[in-house]
């Protein structure tokens, strides 16, 4: 895995090799994530509620805004789109895309199809979900079986989360 907070494994402003991120990630992992986004990324831009995020992703969220899953379509339409708080789907935050993100309850969603099942992508998901949670955000996750199948659960899920 490319090291994402870099530009060719060195650190832009000092000049520096920067390790790569690999595998778990803790304690002083959170600071280490964090220095990086902060001085290491200078083409990152805020948005809303101060989070930053590559602007170079915008285009990509668009295309996927209009490509949804059957899953993606499923939620956003008939639950997400007219839920009590605004959603955004498809939205840029850091280096990634989040599917859903409800930034009044600093609450992700991700609906994963069968790839994620693959070790390599989970420990990506799980470095994905360690670097969102270092900016206060929560990360939930569904399968997209789940959201085709089991809608009302799902559903009861989002709005447990957003009752606290």
């Amino acid at each position: 895995m490319p090291n994402i907070f870099t530009n060719n494994n060195t650190d832009i402003r000092h000049n520096e090799p920067i390790p790569l991120l690999k595998g778990e990630l803790k304690g002083d992992a959170f600071i280490a994530i964090q220095q990086q986004i902060r001085y290491a990324l200078p083409n990152m831009k805020r948005s809303i509620y101060h989070l930053p995020y590559n602007p170079n992703l915008v285009k990509y969220a668009r295309e996927l805004r209009h490509n949804m899953t059957p899953a993606e379509k499923k939620l956003w339409f008939d639950f997400l789109r007219n839920f009590r708080a605004r959603a955004y789907r498809q939205r840029p935050i850091d280096q990634f895309i989040v599917d859903f993100y409800i930034p009044s309850y600093k609450l992700i969603i991700e609906l994963d199809g069968y790839h994620h099942q693959h070790p390599e992508v989970k420990d990506y998901d799980a470095e994905r979900t360690i670097i969102l949670e270092s900016y206060g955000l929560e990360v939930i996750r569904f399968k997209n079986h789940d959201v085709l199948e089991s809608f009302p659960k799902v559903c009861q899920a989002i709005n447990f989360k957003t009752l606290k």
